[in-house]
């Protein structure tokens, strides 16, 4: 019972969260298919057998023809046991998604308030950790802090210390702007006229991106070491979406495999009206020589955009 409770609050606040801005059966139409789709792809586990044998994740292909049933048999549930934690690991983090974008609003508004204060905080934390020199500017430490989160390296060089300014305002933190804080925290020159107002701000960190520095922090994958796909009907024809550029039409689903063959999926649906992905997206940062690099650490989102071209 208790797990039917979480499954259902879970998709409750996903609802609200995710697709309650887009207007219509549009958004009925794809956590449903989102769901059909994941259901298909766990009773073709038998199928992928191979493609998790040839990585390693299970068991070896049997040489003898009178030893596949129970290979089968056996892989095909250690396969689903790993699918499964997965989809308890996604239910559980858009609960949390769902839980900050009921606090966020209240969250982002008091770190607004008090958005000097706070920055100052982390500042005198950060700034010894960064540097070896005497100061730093704000965003230089902010942008090494963002680095520790991308690389994976957060909790053990800096999360006690961050935590240290207390715990309330740690939690006010999280919800805040990681880049440029006291400037344009992160605002796009092009989103709803660019103006860098406290309107156009909590619309796109509190609502648009609701506690989003506290999932870009926690929701994260293991260390990625393989992948498998086991959905493609993509086509090269493609659609624009706002804020993460060209997009193939079609389904895609995609597992990673981390270092402790935990898997992790990326669900991808595109059409030319809109774009829906949920599970472990590509991160990127900038190496020593400024170079801009795929990491080897997912990060969770799950998002419903309207395409460019059908606004």
């Amino acid at each position: 019972m208790r797990k039917r409770i979480v499954v259902l609050s879970a998709l409750i606040l996903t609802s609200i969260n995710v697709f309650g801005q887009i207007e219509g059966k549009e958004k009925g139409n794809e956590l449903m298919q989102f769901i059909s789709d994941l259901r298909q792809d766990y009773k073709d586990t038998p199928s992928q057998l191979q493609y998790f044998s040839d990585i390693g994740l299970c068991s070896p292909y049997p040489t003898e023809d009178s030893l596949f049933s129970k290979w089968a048999e056996d892989n095909t549930q250690i396969i689903k046991d790993k699918k499964r934690q997965c989809y308890q690991l996604v239910l559980t983090w858009l609960y949390q998604q769902g839980r900050n974008a009921v606090l966020a609003p209240f969250c982002y508004t008091i770190w607004w308030w008090n958005k000097e204060r706070i920055t100052n905080k982390v500042y005198d934390k950060m700034y010894p950790l960064a540097s070896e020199t005497d100061s730093l500017p704000a965003n230089d430490v902010f942008l090494w802090l963002n680095e520790q989160i991308e690389t994976g390296t957060f909790k053990t060089a800096c999360e006690k210390e961050l935590k240290s300014i207390g715990n309330f305002w740690y939690f006010i933190w999280t919800f805040s702007d990681i880049e440029d804080p006291l400037g344009r925290g992160g605002l796009p020159n092009d989103y709803k006229g660019g103006n860098n107002t406290f309107g156009n701000r909590f619309l796109y960190s509190a609502v648009r991106n609701p506690g989003g520095l506290r999932m870009h922090i926690y929701q994260r994958s293991g260390i990625i070491t393989n992948q498998i796909t086991t959905i493609d009907t993509r086509t090269d024809e493609q659609a624009k979406s706002y804020g993460i550029g060209n997009q193939k039409l079609g389904t895609w689903l995609c597992w990673y495999v981390d270092e402790n063959d935990k898997l992790y999926f990326i669900y991808e649906r595109a059409t030319q009206k809109k774009i829906f992905y949920c599970g472990f997206v590509r991160t990127y940062s900038n190496n020593k020589e400024g170079v801009t690099i795929e990491q080897n650490r997912k990060r969770f989102e799950v998002s419903l955009r309207k395409n460019k071209n059908n606004k």
